[in-house]
């Protein structure tokens, strides 16, 4: 995609120029179609889209989009329709007996990895298990997919592509879909959420276990802390 041409119209050339002389790749996850078939989902619940934007500093602009498979996003385009509610959706209208049936026995599980897209460990990095750097997909409450972040396949979740992180995520790990990349420290930080139930006063209690890797996904820190039950976004 060209950044000038004869159909550009510039208003301001200094801003112009510094804008087509970036050179770099710039991620974005979020949501695809919220139609899944005949019906309409939850913006929240729908399947993830990410895109890559990458800027070659001479003006010209390369953009690839591909939908995030995880398994239920699978399964739904290949059925083209909504298989799992989710929290905030709906499998079949709940005007009738049959209709709030079909919604009660629908699993609430909708792992689509809709939301961040971060990249690590960063590019031109020498580790030393030689970990080339993997895109990081995530949707609140769920689990970290890895992106070929060139192509944007989907390789799997994070655990199973990278077997060495199988103890810092056990299976079922739901994880907090925001990152923190500490640059002075080269450092990555992800966050596990687990409800614990029945917690104080029988309220319930959130857990958060922050895991830092290294550049090497090596685990370097651990903390943990408990609060009252709240919803994360």
């Amino acid at each position: 995609i060209p950044l000038h041409g004869e159909a550009t119209v510039v208003h301001n050339q200094r801003l112009f120029d510094e804008f087509t002389s970036v050179k770099g790749t710039y991620f974005i996850n979020g949501l695809a179609n919220c139609q899944i078939g005949d019906r309409l989902i939850h913006p929240f619940e729908a399947h993830g889209y990410v895109k890559s934007l990458a800027f070659d500093g001479e003006g010209q602009l390369q953009f690839t989009s591909r939908i995030v498979e995880t398994p239920i996003t699978k399964k739904e385009l290949q059925k083209n329709k909504i298989l799992n509610r989710g929290v905030m959706s709906t499998v079949a209208d709940m005007d009738s007996i049959w209709g709030n049936f079909q919604n009660a026995i629908s699993p609430m599980e909708r792992d689509t990895a809709n939301l961040t897209a971060d990249l690590w460990p960063p590019p031109g990095t020498k580790n030393a298990d030689n970990i080339d750097p993997l895109l990081i997909v995530c949707t609140d409450n769920g689990e970290p997919y890895a992106l070929d972040p060139k192509t944007l396949e989907t390789k799997g979740r994070l655990r199973d592509v990278l077997p060495k992180l199988q103890d810092a995520f056990p299976e079922g790990s739901k994880c907090l879909a925001h990152t923190r990349y500490d640059e002075a420290r080269n450092r990555f930080v992800m966050c596990i959420n687990t409800m614990v139930i029945p917690g104080d006063d029988m309220m319930g209690n959130s857990q958060m276990e922050f895991i830092e890797f290294d550049d090497n996904f090596d685990v370097v820190s651990t903390r943990e802390f408990t609060t009252r039950f709240m919803v994360f976004h």
